[in-house]
C-alpha cells in the first residue's frame, strides 16, 4: 500500500498541511475523503485530494481559515467548495452537507451545510461505498460507515443509500468506474440504475463520464458491456440499434480496447469514440447512429464533425477495392482529417492488417501530408499577377486547381500558372 494521503499532503504540499494543522488546533476536524482514500486503499496514486472540514460554522469561516493559501476558487457557491491549485496537486476543501433533489438538472439540489453532521451522516450524499470512506487528518483513523473497504477488496461497486437516484449521472459513473477499476456491480445497484431516467443529463456531463471511460480505462469495453444491463441502451435508441447488430457491436468494443492499448493514458477521446462508432456505419439501416450519439454527448460542432470526418476518411481509404490507396486518395483524405489519426484508427480497427497501416504512414510521410493537407501550389495573388481580375471566378479557379493538384493532375506551380494563363485568355478571346 502507498503512503497515506495525509503523508502525501505533508510531503508535497507543506503549506496545505500547515493550514490543516491550524484548523485542527482550533477544534476543526479535517477528514480526507473520496477518491484519494479509495485509491490509497487500492495502492493507486492520486494527485487530487478532497478534504471535508467538520466543526467549522460557515463557509466564510472556512475561507478565513484558508487565507494563508492565497487565492482560492469557489467552486459552486451553493456547495461551498474551495479549491486550491498548485503544480504539485489540487485540494478541494468542503464542509459537511446534506443534499436534497428539488428540481431537474445538476444544480437542482437543496444544500444544507451542517458542521455538526457526523461523518456517517455526511457520507450519505456520496454515490458509492468505495467513495464514502474518510481518513482523519490528525489521528489517521479510518471512517468506513458503509463497508466501502470490504467492497473495494471484493472489487464491487455498491451504492450508498436511497438518495443515489437523485443524480442520474451516477449510472454513467458506474460505467466508467467498472472499466477503470475492473469492478463488478452489486445486483441491487444494477437493478436501481435500470429505474433511473437519464433524460435530464446535459451533453457536457455525459461527455465528462465518457471521457473518463475512454481516457482512463485499460479496457473500456468493460464499461461498454454494462450499458445494456444498466438500462442505458433502453433510453438511447441509437446505441440500442447499434447493439442489435451483435457482431458489429463486438467489433466496436474490441477496437476501443485495441486503441486503449496502443495510446497513452490521457488518450484522445475523439479517436476512442471514432474507434467505437466506426462499425456502426455499416449497419444496413437509415438510422444515423454516430451522429445521433455525438449530438447526445457533444455540443461542439467542430468536435463532432472531426470525428465523423475521421470515420468517413478511414472508410474511404480502407475500402479502396481492397488495394492500397493511391496518392490522390491520400491527399484528398488529408483535407478532411489528419492521416496520423487515420493510421491510429486503422491500427485499432484492423490489427491484422499492419501492411495497410505501414503503407499509409510511410507514403503520407513521404508526401508531407501525415499531419496536414498539401499547401496549394498557387494563390489568388499568383493568378492576379497573370492579369486575372478579382471576382467570384477567382475563387472558383482556385478550388478547381486545388482539386486538380490533389488528383495529381497538376504537380508544380509553374505548370499551374501556365494552364491558368492559357485557360483564362483563351476564354477572353472567345468572348
Amino acid at each position: 500500500m502507498l503512503v497515506s494521503p495525509c503523508h502525501q499532503l505533508r510531503t508535497r504540499l507543506p503549506l496545505v498541511s500547515s493550514v490543516l494543522d491550524t484548523i485542527a488546533g482550533l477544534e476543526g476536524i479535517p477528514i480526507i475523503v473520496g477518491g484519494a482514500i479509495r485509491d490509497w486503499i487500492m495502492g493507486l496514486p492520486c494527485d487530487d485530494i478532497d478534504v471535508e472540514i467538520f466543526n467549522i460554522d460557515s463557509v466564510e469561516h472556512l475561507q478565513f481559515l484558508l487565507k494563508p493559501l492565497g487565492r482560492l476558487e469557489l467552486v459552486g457557491r451553493v456547495f461551498g467548495v474551495c479549491r486550491y491549485r498548485s503544480p504539485d496537486g489540487t485540494v478541494d476543501f468542503t464542509m459537511p452537507r446534506r443534499e436534497h433533489k428539488i428540481r431537474e438538472g445538476h444544480s437542482g439540489f437543496e444544500v444544507d451545510l451542517d458542521p455538526g453532521l457526523s461523518f456517517k451522516e455526511a457520507a450519505l450524499r456520496r454515490d458509492f461505498t468505495m467513495n464514502a470512506i474518510g481518513l482523519d487528518w490528525l489521528t489517521n483513523r479510518v471512517f468506513d460507515p458503509y463497508n466501502g473497504i470490504a467492497d473495494i477488496r471484493a472489487q464491487r461497486i455498491r451504492h450508498v443509500g436511497s438518495q443515489f437516484p437523485e443524480d442520474p449521472l451516477r449510472v454513467l459513473r458506474v460505467v466508467q468506474f467498472a472499466a477503470r477499476l475492473n469492478f463488478t456491480v452489486d445486483a441491487d445497484t444494477l437493478a436501481l440504475c435500470r429505474t433511473i431516467p437519464l433524460g435530464a443529463l446535459s451533453s457536457a456531463r455525459i461527455l465528462e463520464e465518457f471521457t473518463k471511460l475512454f481516457s482512463k480505462s485499460k479496457s473500456p469495453s468493460v464499461g461498454i458491456a454494462l450499458l445494456e444491463p444498466l438500462g442505458v441502451l433502453a433510453q438511447w435508441p441509437e446505441l440500442r440499434h447499434y447493439h442489435s447488430s451483435s457482431e458489429l457491436w463486438g467489433r466496436g468494443s474490441a477496437a476501443v480496447d485495441q486503441m486503449a492499448r496502443q495510446l497513452k493514458p490521457g488518450r484522445s477521446v475523439g479517436l476512442m469514440v471514432a474507434a467505437w462508432l466506426y462499425h456502426s456505419q455499416f449497419i444496413p439501416s437509415h438510422a444515423p447512429v454516430a451522429m445521433t450519439f455525438l449530438n447526445r454527448i457533444m455540443e461542439s460542432k467542430r468536435q463532432k464533425n472531426g470525428i465523423l470526418n475521421l470515420i468517413s476518411a478511414t472508410k474511404a481509404l480502407v475500402s479502396v477495392d481492397k488495394k492500397m490507396p493511391d496518392d490522390s486518395q491520400l491527399r484528398e483524405a488529408s483535407t478532411v482529417t489528419q492521416l496520423r489519426h487515420v493510421v491510429a484508427l486503422i491500427s485499432a480497427l484492423f490489427p491484422n492488417n499492419p501492411q495497410l497501416v505501414r503503407y499509409i504512414h510511410a507514403r503520407s510521410t513521404e508526401l508531407g501530408i501525415l499531419d496536414r493537407p498539401p499547401e496549394p501550389l498557387v494563390s489568388g495573388k499568383d493568378f492576379m499577377a497573370l492579369g486575372i481580375p478579382e471576382g467570384v471566378h477567382l475563387g472558383e479557379m482556385l478550388a478547381d486547381f486545388y482539386s486538380a493538384q490533389l488528383a495529381g493532375k497538376i504537380t508544380s506551380k509553374a505548370a499551374a500558372l501556365r494552364i491558368a494563363h492559357d485557360l483564362w485568355f483563351a476564354d477572353q478571346e472567345e468572348e
